[in-house]
């Protein structure tokens, strides 16, 4: 037995049910936590849709329902198909139904390797989805998927039981106002920050400008006022910019100017000036001042984290590695503000 992996162990310990636990003669008592029930209070599906389908039908073997209500916690990491597209949607169903069985979870993680050739279809997945019980024991909602996918899973949660949501994805936080119960909210990354190239002109729609931005961040502070949402976090990554565009990702004060008086800002390519040095310090300065205007503009935040995420950093829900440095907002018993730089 001391020579068995711990994950064969795992996989041995589920095909017994807790008599079948009971009566174990072990030589070794250390081995007898790989035989505990609360083994079985987080699982993880990772691989290829049409793969996994044999993994969920073993999972939903009707002997297996005991241990079903053990589970507190999932994690569905999918990576599209395998090889052509299938007509089929009996894979998306043993997805859907697997995740129905799971009727005690209270933390729900879902990620879609969308850079593959052959996503999940969104639309089918809703429409399985709202056939079947909702999550009403869900608490945490972490969703890096299509807007598809993430919005039938938000509302198949209990409005009033969902206590945090963490977004990879733009738009859902446009939602979070039909969920009372919503104290939490962390958003990884936000559209703008994704494509934008160099501050041109506004009217040319193959360049973000800052003034985009300037106005995303508006429709978030609105959003967020409209909610019950507490505790704020949003996590920005500079690899998402060109060095042509550090300019919208900097103190140099251009917040509630016009277009006209910043023109000195940029050469006549509409590229920032390279005389002006721009460093880091001057990033998180900008951290700072965009971690002011968020908690400023919503009264009902209680903190804000605008996350300084390192470069190389993996944003896969089901593998992320932590967070590095971030500002940090919150407001004070006197109703004033405090902010700082941490390291996490």
């Amino acid at each position: 037995m001391d020579k068995i992996p711990q994950e064969c162990r795992g996989m041995i310990s589920s095909f017994l049910t807790k008599k079948d636990r009971l009566n174990l003669s072990l030589t070794c008592k250390k081995f007898y936590n790989y035989f505990d029930s609360t083994n079985w209070r987080e699982v993880k599906f990772c691989g290829y849709i049409d793969r996994l389908s044999l993994i969920f039908k073993f999972f939903l073997n009707e002997k297996y329902s005991e241990k079903h209500e053990r589970i507190r916690k999932v994690t569905i990491h999918m990576k599209g198909w395998s090889k052509s597209y299938p007509s089929s949607a009996d894979p998306i169903k043993l997805l859907v139904d697997s995740l129905s069985k799971m009727v005690e979870v209270k933390e729900i993680i879902l990620y879609d390797e969308r850079r593959f050739c052959l996503p999940i279809n969104g639309a089918q997945f809703a429409r399985i989805l709202t056939g079947t019980p909702r999550w009403n024991t869900v608490t945490t909602l972490c969703l890096e998927c299509s807007a598809h996918i993430a919005v039938a899973a938000l509302n198949h949660c209990d409005p009033d039981v969902l206590k945090m949501a963490e977004e990879y994805i733009d738009g859902v936080h446009q939602t979070v106002k039909d969920f009372p119960g919503l104290k939490h909210l962390y958003i990884h990354g936000f559209r703008l920050l994704k494509h934008c190239k160099r501050l041109g002109p506004l009217d040319e729609p193959l360049h973000q400008c800052y003034w985009d931005f300037d106005s995303d961040v508006d429709r978030l502070c609105q959003a967020l006022n409209s909610s019950n949402v507490e505790h704020f976090a949003i996590s920005l990554n500079l690899d998402c910019f060109d060095d042509e565009f550090l300019a919208l990702f900097i103190a140099i004060g251009v917040q509630g100017q016009s277009e006209a008086e910043c023109e000195h800002l940029f050469d006549e390519n509409d590229y920032v000036d390279d005389s002006l040095g721009f460093d880091k310090d001057d990033l998180v300065q900008w951290n700072v001042n965009l971690t002011n205007r968020i908690i400023s503009a919503c009264p009902n935040l209680r903190t804000v984290r605008v996350y300084y995420e390192p470069s190389g950093q993996c944003y896969c829900p089901a593998c992320r590695r932590g967070l590095g440095a971030y500002v940090y907002g919150y407001r004070l018993d006197n109703g004033g503000t405090f902010t700082e730089l941490r390291e996490e």
